[in-house]
């Protein structure tokens, strides 16, 4: 991608929104078929993983679609469950929904061994993996994750990491 593709137009202003509940970061708010949420402190590192996970047909992850006028991030909106309440993610502990979980995750981090975005490190590691940043839908057996979200704190590391953070 260039430089010039990655300056992406401020998207428009819809003054209808949602604020999205759950996870620990506050500030996301749904606006269509959008999510806007501020940037993290640093986004560029995160912002050159989602334009790489695009790239790479990685489709467990939101894409970037710019920024708004206010500065706010302009991802897509990933439907589905996010069982952000407490004791909700009872429901997505079977073990298929987990054998999917370590298949999305290990999908991630095969995607991005060996590349800049790893720099010395193994692989780029979510650092915040639980329920409430997943995405899961039921394709027929329950609930199976199809997508994270809340990249924010996302970094090199060691896939160790991320299997031993899984909340």
């Amino acid at each position: 991608m260039s430089e010039a593709e990655t300056d992406a137009e401020p998207a428009r202003e819809d003054p209808a929104g949602e604020e999205l509940p759950g996870g620990f970061v506050s500030g996301a708010l749904r606006v269509g078929d959008t999510v806007r949420r501020p940037p993290a402190s640093g986004p560029e590192f995160v912002r050159r993983l989602l334009r790489f996970l695009e790239q790479a047909g990685f489709a467990g992850a939101p894409r970037l679609l710019g920024e708004d006028t206010d500065g706010r991030e302009v991802l897509s909106f990933v439907s589905g469950y996010v069982p952000w309440r407490q004791g909700e993610a009872a429901q997505v502990r079977s073990a298929p929904s987990l054998t999917a979980a370590a298949a999305l995750l290990r999908q991630f981090h095969d995607l991005t061994a060996g590349t800049a975005l790893a720099g010395d490190s193994e692989v780029v590691c979510r650092n915040d993996l639980s329920p409430r940043n997943t995405i899961y839908r039921d394709l027929g057996a329950g609930l199976v994750p199809v997508a994270f979200i809340d990249w924010h704190i996302a970094a090199p590391g060691a896939r160790i990491h991320d299997v031993a953070a899984v909340g």
